[in-house]
């Protein structure tokens, strides 16, 4: 070989390595930042020591519960049945990421007093349950595959007529459990998301640029593979198409957490092919307060500003007394005040669904 064709080999073998080097620093800095951004999502979730809205203390002299345990794969969850004098049939809610099934007092009682038996339950790596974390976005559903086969194997809940109601990490599970093809005469989905790595990729557009977003995309994909195997791709759309049961999906047009156009089931109107599917676009609502009234929401900007003014007085270090003060000023009847036209719907939506199937 001469030394003309050596030289012309020497800066392309310097560009592939140069290339390959690249290449790995690329993977294993955005594998790193995937890894370590997806941990901290998906932390366990525990309930605040305070809250605006109706705890189950709030209300436990009128309404009993019993605590109840079931496996979702390797962890036991825990839960509890309230309503157990109703006959109506049985209530299965799945709550959001970050929270648990207690955050939702105000829905259950309401349900309860609409003559439903609840099962609430904390799903995995939340609050009372077992896990180390709350481990993706697909969990809920596998969480709510395992709430029904608990149901149908229970003496007292086997023979209720058996309905859905989720919230966000919930609203997802209630339609993607519809793939398992367990016997739900309807299901109720909050500002729920159609796929989990959509979901992801959408929050990662918002933390990161797109550029920067876009090449974390196949990390996240990889993450969900990883986790979930085979259900990595559960799809809230797929399970709604896949069964005729009648479901009802609300959804905030405010929702900044899981968009309205974006992410959220309700974007993905045109694929749903299931025509027993109500849709419900909520105003001037967001993420957290798609539930309530019009009298909620402008008591929670009252409070709101409250809360920033007391913020600001102690630097962001608010003394616990004062914490305590606050909340414990706060009305919890109007500050849990549902949309009454809303959930009169939903309650007629499943009436319907129980007394025709």
């Amino acid at each position: 070989m001469t030394n003309a064709k050596k030289q012309r080999k020497k800066p392309i073998r310097a560009l592939i390595v140069t290339a390959a080097v690249i290449v790995t620093l690329y993977a294993v800095v955005s594998s790193v930042t995937a890894g370590y951004f997806l941990n901290e999502f998906f932390d366990r979730g525990e309930l605040s020591r305070f809250s605006s809205h109706l705890r189950y203390y709030d209300i436990a002299r009128r309404y009993d519960r019993t605590a109840v345990s079931f496996s979702s794969g390797k962890n036991i969850l825990n839960g509890y049945i309230y309503g157990e004098e109703n006959d109506k049939g049985l209530l299965i809610f799945s709550h959001g990421l970050g929270s648990g099934a207690e955050d939702y007092t105000d829905l259950i009682k309401y349900f309860v007093d609409d003559g439903w038996r609840v099962l609430a339950y904390d799903n995995t790596g939340s609050c009372e349950s077992g896990g180390r974390s709350t481990v993706g976005l697909v969990q809920s559903a596998l969480d709510l595959d395992a709430a029904l086969t608990y149901a149908e194997n229970s003496a007292s809940l086997s023979e209720l007529p058996k309905v859905l109601v989720g919230h966000s990490w919930g609203g997802y599970a209630v339609t993607a459990a519809l793939n398992f093809e367990h016997d739900v005469k309807a299901a109720v989905s909050f500002s729920g998301y159609s796929d989990s790595a959509e979901m992801l990729n959408e929050f990662a557009s918002r933390l990161l640029s797109p550029p920067l977003a876009l090449l974390e995309s196949p990390f996240i994909y990889l993450y969900n593979a990883v986790a979930f195997g085979d259900k990595a791709g559960l799809n809230a759309v797929d399970g709604i198409n896949r069964s005729s049961v009648p479901v009802m999906l609300v959804h905030g047009e405010e929702d900044e957490t899981v968009s309205a156009a974006g992410a959220g089931i309700i974007a993905h109107r045109d694929m749903i092919t299931n025509p027993n599917v109500q849709y419900e676009l909520i105003p001037d609502r967001g993420h957290k307060d798609v539930f309530y009234s019009d009298r909620a929401a402008d008591y929670a900007d009252e409070l709101n500003e409250e809360y920033k003014a007391l913020y600001e007085r102690y630097s962001g270090d608010i003394p616990e007394e004062e914490l305590a003060a606050f909340y414990g000023g706060i009305d919890k009847s109007l500050s849990s005040e549902l949309n009454g036209e809303l959930f009169g719907k939903i309650s007629a939506f499943l009436n319907d669904a129980v007394s025709s199937r």
